[in-house]
């Protein structure tokens, strides 16, 4: 023990001392240490508040940004952007569905791409599609506003029917489609009226040939055949439909939109169709029409010359209609237009035609197309057909709807800087997850399709070619 102890000693001798000048040097470097510690932490702290400020930004003071405003009542940042979102995504099915429709039937008229032209340009312009989500989105404030002041609501078991409706499901059965008229039953016209026009002969029914009762056979009653089993419909339950509406909200997700936004506009659309259907409930299912012939020239010499020789009989309005009109089309019929009500011939026609008593001839009224010579035929009050009546109904309430914005155009304030920054660009075709989603084939194997296809058919015409050859 004892020398072990001395070995110690005799160590602890031999370590040479570190001299004043090491001491300091060793004392500067431990000070330049800890000074980098010191602002190495310094900067992760300042990276980290901006990180820190950044995520409060994006995620608390940006979202809650006032984009527009309807009177008392405001449109955030983050209502803006959900609704765009799901503007867009409605957009993109569209796109898809118009396209297939393109790929089963072709596009005759062209009328297929212009819409998809339509829709690729709104998805692709920031001031285009925001302009639509916030003009959407100020008539929902004013609908908001007009249904609370009026009481209307709501609630959650609207919102359940509301969407059932939507998913096809419905626990009482479905209903059964109501039956309305397409066509309006027109007027009996009275003596005076048949008076102005010259009479069509009634067809006479054709005559049957002597010998054509015994020529006709009876018709043949197939037996019943058993034939193939014929498939059982799966029932619609509630749990298949549940399933549907968890697989929608899986494509939503996906789209960038979340439920409450989805059920938030669902519950919106409740409430305009119940202030819809309020504010047009007095649209009368009837509207006057008139039956009206006229005789088109170009100038009010013409038109002049063509009143004088009807107001003094010297010729039938059909005959200088089928001599003089340029409107050949109604030439033809003696300048007959028919039926019509209001909001169907331009402004200056119709308020001539609407003002002449039956029989009169009008002065010469000019529009854009010429100079017209007009007389009514008859006038009744006709039944509008159904679609008639629906248009009738969306012009009052969307004339409603415009009186309002007009009432509270003092009262409507709208950033459009904040707007066009904040428009979002998802979801879009160029996420692979939203191209699956929509067409049910990642981006991959569309391309390794129509690669494959593409390659099908340059061998198929390859192969014809050798055989033009060989021949």
């Amino acid at each position: 023990m004892p020398n072990r102890n001395k070995e110690q000693k005799h160590k602890a001798a031999s370590t040479p001392q570190p001299t004043k000048k090491q001491q300091r040097i060793s004392q500067k470097e431990a000070q330049q240490k800890k000074l980098l510690i010191t602002i190495a932490a310094a900067i992760g702290g300042v990276i980290v508040i901006i990180l820190l400020i950044g995520m409060i930004d994006a995620f608390f003071i940006t979202p809650n940004k006032v984009i527009a405003t309807v009177g008392e009542e405001e449109i955030t940042v983050r209502e803006y952007q959900n609704q765009a979102r799901y503007l867009r995504w409605q957009l993109l099915q569209q796109y898809v569905q118009i396209n297939q429709i393109m790929q089963l039937f072709g596009d005759y008229d062209g009328n297929q791409q212009n819409q998809m032209n339509q829709i690729g340009q709104l998805l692709e312009s920031k001031e285009f599609l925001g302009t639509e989500v916030l003009n959407s989105m100020i008539e929902d404030k004013i609908i908001l506003m007009e249904t609370r002041r009026l009481g209307i609501t709501a609630s959650d078991e609207d919102l359940d029917v509301k969407l059932q409706q939507g998913f096809s499901y419905y626990p009482e059965g479905t209903p059964t489609p109501v039956e309305v008229p397409t066509t309006a039953a027109l007027p009996t016209l009275n003596a005076t009226q048949l008076s102005l026009v010259t009479p069509t002969p009634s067809p006479e029914p054709t005559q049957l040939a002597d010998d054509a009762e015994e020529s006709i056979e009876e018709p043949l009653i197939e037996e019943d055949v058993a034939g193939e089993p014929e498939l059982t419909p799966t029932p619609y339950t509630f749990e298949l439909y549940e399933q549907n509406y968890a697989d929608y909200l899986s494509d939503l997700n996906i789209a960038g939109v979340r439920e409450t936004t989805f059920l938030e506009i669902q519950r919106g659309i409740i409430l305009r169709e119940r202030l819809y259907d309020l504010l047009t409930a007095d649209i009368p299912a009837t509207e006057e029409q008139v039956w009206a012939r006229h005789i088109l020239v170009a100038n009010e010499t013409d038109a002049l010359s063509v009143v004088g020789q009807l107001r003094s009989d010297q010729m039938l309005f059909e005959d200088l209609a089928l001599l003089l009109s340029q409107d050949t089309t109604s030439a033809e019929r003696g300048g007959d237009l028919g039926w019509f009500g209001r909001g169907v011939m331009v402004p200056e026609f119709e308020e001539a035609a609407f003002s002449l008593e039956i029989g009169e001839i009008s002065d010469p009224v000019q529009t854009t197309f010429g100079y017209h010579v007009i007389q009514v035929i008859a006038r009744e009050e006709v039944p509008v057909t159904a679609q008639r009546l629906t248009l009738l109904k969306e012009e009052a309430f969307q004339n409603w709807l415009d009186s309002q914005r007009l009432i509270l155009e003092d009262q409507i304030t709208i950033n459009t800087k904040l707007r066009d920054q904040m428009t979002p660009t998802e979801p879009s075709f160029s996420d692979a997850r939203v191209y699956e989603a929509l067409l049910g084939i990642s981006p991959r194997d569309a391309a390794a399709t129509q690669a494959a296809l593409d390659q099908q058919e340059a061998e198929y015409f390859e192969s014809l070619e050798q055989q033009s050859q060989e021949e």
